[in-house]
């Protein structure tokens, strides 16, 4: 189907305007980064490995809202998929994931 038919597949190659200045902060910060965005179908946009452990992020802009396709993968995914909005919530989560290992 076109993207006309699936709004979802519209969506799926678009990035969020801060996603780069986003993934060059989790690389400065010591991250390894894959994006996943051309995944589509409410899968995460990033994969990050960071101190030897993977993380689900979800990058939107300030203000942005999850899909109901984003919400229903972080419901049945089995583990935390993170959101963030600005390189100041990458610092903070970063801080909050080196506390937690």
């Amino acid at each position: 189907g076109s993207a006309a038919e699936n709004p979802e597949m519209k969506q799926r190659a678009r990035v969020d305007k801060n996603h780069k200045s986003i993934v060059e902060c989790f690389r400065k910060l010591g991250c390894s980064v894959l994006s996943l965005h051309m995944i589509g179908k409410g899968c995460p946009d990033l994969l990050i490995c960071y101190q030897m452990q993977l993380y689900l992020v979800e990058v939107k802009d300030i203000g942005g809202k999850l899909r109901e396709s984003q919400k229903a993968f972080m419901r049945t995914w089995g583990c935390p998929v993170y959101v963030v909005h600005s390189t100041n919530e990458v610092v903070s989560l970063l801080n909050k994931l080196r506390g937690s290992q």
